[in-house]
């Protein structure tokens, strides 16, 4: 999840709790956020992968480490309570992993201990849908807080509380009634989310000893019905010559195959012919966000020589948004 929407909803929390006390629910705002200031010890953790983002701060032990440094701070720089910014601290760290579990993007709460990893794929790590309407919230909540009566800040808390629970309750029904067509079904593969609570993505990836299947499925769960996006199946072994799209695809995939956002990430393509070149670019539905994602853009000449280069591409061509 985006860290406008952590802070939002730690900062929530908070004033439920405690109330409209400045000095915790400053200590809130700051709690949804720390476990996403692992970016900044970059470059030191492509050395210890302990310190990579979604790391130790995103476990349980990392958690407890930080309410035990970050309670005493602001009890002595602000006063207060010390078992008020414990729990404040606990509950910003853990809502942090819980929402960041829900996204696409795995986390492993039982580090350094277990490298078991958690991954609902309930909703978009960065939801453009959810970081406007965070944005707006806070803005909002912000010039109202100390500015206007308790009264009106308290209505408009209680509104955007509903509006979060509304959109969670959307999440968990549209989760599980993709969950139960995909049983029905007795479909392979995993469940994306899109940005759109309502669709959702089917994808399936089978590799075989000579080829690889690639399905996507798209399901609405306002009509509970599911349309295939792709569903091919593309060969290991490199042409010797170019003359059909589906020989470029295979040539293409080829190339690129242990390239990492192949291998590690969910990814589909969309081929199309241009002139005497065809063009074949690969997304990765992980990595989208916003209406792009990260990519490998091929293309082929009859000769068969192939140009590849990596980027951020639109991803409309799916018919969903990310």
């Amino acid at each position: 999840m985006d860290l406008i929407s952590h802070v939002l909803l730690s900062y929530i929390f908070a004033y439920w709790v405690f109330g409209l006390q400045t000095k915790y629910l400053i200590a809130a705002s700051i709690a949804g956020a720390l476990p996403d200031m692992d970016v900044l010890l970059w470059p030191i953790s492509r050395k210890f992968k302990l310190l990579r983002h979604h790391g130790i701060t995103h476990s349980i032990v990392g958690v407890l480490l930080i309410t035990a440094v970050m309670a005493p701070v602001f009890l002595w720089n602000f006063g207060g309570n010390l078992y008020v910014y414990a729990l404040i601290f606990a509950f910003g760290g853990l809502g942090h992993i819980l929402l960041d579990s829900s996204t696409q993007f795995k986390v492993s709460p039982l580090l350094p201990f277990k490298q078991n990893s958690l991954r609902f794929d309930a909703d978009r790590a960065v939801n453009i849908l959810v970081l406007v309407l965070s944005l707006g919230a806070m803005i909002v909540l912000l010039l109202e807080m100390n500015n206007v009566p308790l009264y009106y800040f308290t209505i408009t808390m209680y509104f955007v509380t509903l509006l979060y629970l509304v959109y969670a309750l959307l999440r968990i029904i549209g989760r599980y009634k993709v969950k139960k067509y995909y049983i029905s079904h007795h479909m392979n593969g995993e469940i994306l989310a899109t940005a759109n609570p309502l669709n959702w993505l089917i994808f399936g990836r089978k590799l075989h000893r000579r080829s690889i299947t690639l399905n996507l499925f798209k399901y609405n769960a306002l009509n509970a019905k599911c349309k295939k996006l792709i569903n091919t199946q593309l060969s290991n072994i490199k042409p010797v010559r170019i003359k059909t799209l589906s020989q470029a695809i295979a040539l293409s995939y080829s190339k690129i195959k242990g390239d990492w956002l192949i291998s590690s990430t969910r990814c589909v393509f969309k081929a199309a012919r241009k002139g005497s070149l065809w063009s074949i670019v690969w997304y990765s539905l992980d990595l989208a966000g916003m209406g792009y994602s990260a990519a490998i853009y091929t293309t082929i000449n009859r000769e068969g020589r192939i140009s590849v280069k990596s980027g951020w591409y639109k991803i409309k061509e799916l018919g969903v948004i990310f």
